[in-house]
């Protein structure tokens, strides 16, 4: 790995510890060149093209938006960030595989955990789902299976919705509850292993 020696002699640290140094500030880099790179693109013209092709593509494409090729072309960028954001995951990792590729709790809970919980579109939102996640990590899984205690009424979240419109999230959007019922029923019946193979 490039920059492991200069990392070892400028801090004085193992090879192992080195490398995770070093590891932690490309993804500190990657991660600040993101952030910009987004909040660059959603104020500029070609960002306020994309929210008007997104609300509506015919309005758009009748003002003279280019639809097809600022979606082409942001697809583009975000594959290459995607694969850069990999590229660091799979050096943190130290091996590829494919329960490390293909992992559902890696790439699919956790994600979608992280946006719901901080915000769907927004900036700061992913930032701060990402804090309560590893929060939720390091302080309350010294608690272990704890949260089964508090099963009240047939429903296995943290959290209770009364109302269907929605529940306001910390990072400014709305997260929708209207499926939490059919989706505690299921974990239920999960647990209590009343699921059968088709």
């Amino acid at each position: 790995m490039m920059g492991l020696k200069w990392a070892q002699v400028l801090f004085g640290l193992r090879p192992a510890a080195a490398r995770d140094v070093l590891i932690y500030w490309i993804a500190l880099l990657l991660a600040v060149m993101v952030t910009l790179g987004i909040t660059a693109f959603v104020r500029s013209r070609m960002g306020l093209a994309f929210a008007a092709s997104r609300d509506n593509a015919a309005a758009a494409r009748s003002v003279g938006v280019r639809t097809d090729r600022i979606r082409y072309l942001l697809s583009i960028v975000v594959a290459f960030a995607t694969g850069m954001v990999g590229a660091v995951v799979y050096l943190q990792k130290a091996r590829i595989s494919p329960d490390a590729a293909f992992s559902v709790t890696d790439w699919t809970a956790y994600v979608i955990f992280i946006v719901v919980i901080g915000g769907v579109r927004t900036i700061e939102g992913p930032m701060i789902g990402v804090l309560m996640l590893w929060g939720l990590i390091n302080y309350l899984a010294q608690y272990g299976g704890l949260y089964r205690a508090r099963h009240h009424r047939g429903s296995w979240s943290c959290c209770s919705c009364r109302r269907a419109s929605g529940v306001k999230s910390l990072g400014g959007g709305v997260f929708d509850c209207s499926q939490l019922n059919a989706c505690s029923a299921v974990i239920r019946a999960a647990a209590m292993g009343q699921c059968r193979a088709r």
